[in-house]
């Protein structure tokens, strides 16, 4: 069969057409594999096994005002693609550091504890690298400016946290300033007798537990504080004056703060020293012989229990809380809320963070 020559051409043309629009789909699909959409430049098409995503022709200098079209290489984490679409129009101090292999942290804040940009630039470098496996980043944009010139940036990917051989404080990675000052001078001066140790999560929440109980309880209380901050799990990073904490393997713990609407038990109350809880044995008895108890909580183990042969009212529930909230000190920005009602954790992440001081 012969065909002419002007529908060879048209056929050609055809299959031609065809393959751009096969391009283009596969080209969508990665984008919304990776949280983008076929507007954005970041897509994961240019990546290959084994290394880090290719590089894009773009380029952009130092202290050239942000544009997310420019970034140098495709981004893998949809977390940090979805934050860099609302970094612009963010406020306080910002930053975006990446690894070479796609991930990054893009962090910004208001907190006036932070002493400038610069401080802010090195926790999110610090931040990056617990983030993504102890993947050394390079900072991208500091503010609303790029931080450093194409060139430099991609070969600026260097190691910013430190392995002291014994716990020091003022080492803490991925946490501002002021509090690895408050740590260093509050964890060693606990009083001889009690437990202690320091835990830390991948996102700048740390916290100090002690125990006069045991150095295991003393662990879990640190954990617990520290999840609490951020409803994340967290590592342990000190015992007594020993580092535990391994960059290269964090070991984030699950969750262990327990939430409406389970049930409570002794055994499961998040914030007490375990030598202090015979009043939380004997409210679990007393709600076993069918007597109301409603518990109500500061999230550092302060604590006001109300029991009842009648069932609590809202007023007797208002008035545990107030009593709780009573016995903190008075140099705390915080207040009690209720962790309990008979048999029921009321307590919820809500409540709990609406209570607490914020870090």
């Amino acid at each position: 069969m012969k065909f002419s020559k002007a529908f060879v051409i048209v056929l050609a043309l055809l299959f031609l057409s065809i393959g751009f629009q096969n391009c283009g789909n596969s080209l969508q699909k990665a984008q919304e594999a990776s949280g983008g959409s076929s507007g954005d430049s970041t897509d994961l098409s240019d990546t290959t096994d084994g290394e880090g995503p290719s590089e894009l022709p773009v380029n952009f200098q130092k202290g050239e005002t942000f544009d997310a079209n420019k970034i140098p290489f495709a981004l893998t984490d949809a977390t940090v693609l979805n934050k860099i679409k609302a970094y612009s129009s963010a406020t306080g101090f910002k930053a975006i550091a990446l690894t070479r292999e796609g991930g990054g942290m893009v962090e910004w804040s208001s907190n006036d504890l932070i002493s400038g940009q610069e401080e802010f630039n090195q926790v999110i470098l610090e931040r990056c690298q617990l983030s993504n496996g102890n993947k050394p980043c390079s900072l991208l944009v500091s503010g609303d400016v790029f931080a450093q010139s194409k060139d430099d940036f991609l070969v600026n990917f260097n190691n910013v946290i430190e392995s002291p051989n014994g716990f020091d404080p003022l080492k803490i990675p991925g946490l501002i300033f002021h509090w690895r000052n408050y740590a260093n001078d509050t964890y060693f001066p606990i009083e001889a007798g009690r437990f202690k140790a320091y835990a830390i999560g991948p996102y700048g929440n740390t916290a100090i537990g002690y125990s006069e109980h045991s150095q295991a309880d003393a662990t879990r209380r640190a954990l617990v504080f520290c999840e609490t901050l951020r409803n994340e799990g967290c590592a342990v990073y000190a015992e007594a004056g020993a580092l535990i904490f391994d960059p290269g393997n964090p070991q984030y713990q699950p969750n262990q703060v327990l939430y409406s609407p389970s049930v409570f038990h002794p055994d499961t109350v998040p914030f007490v020293d375990k030598s202090k809880m015979a009043p939380f044995v004997k409210a679990y008895q007393d709600i076993q012989e069918g007597k109301h108890v409603a518990i109500a909580f500061d999230k550092y183990g302060y604590y006001s229990i109300k029991t009842s042969d009648s069932p609590l009212t809202q007023a007797q529930i208002n008035n545990t809380i107030n009593d709780c909230t009573e016995k903190l000190p008075t140099t705390v920005n915080r207040e009690c809320f209720l962790y309990s009602l008979d048999d029921k954790i009321e307590m919820t992440w809500k409540s709990l963070d609406e209570a607490a001081h914020p870090f």
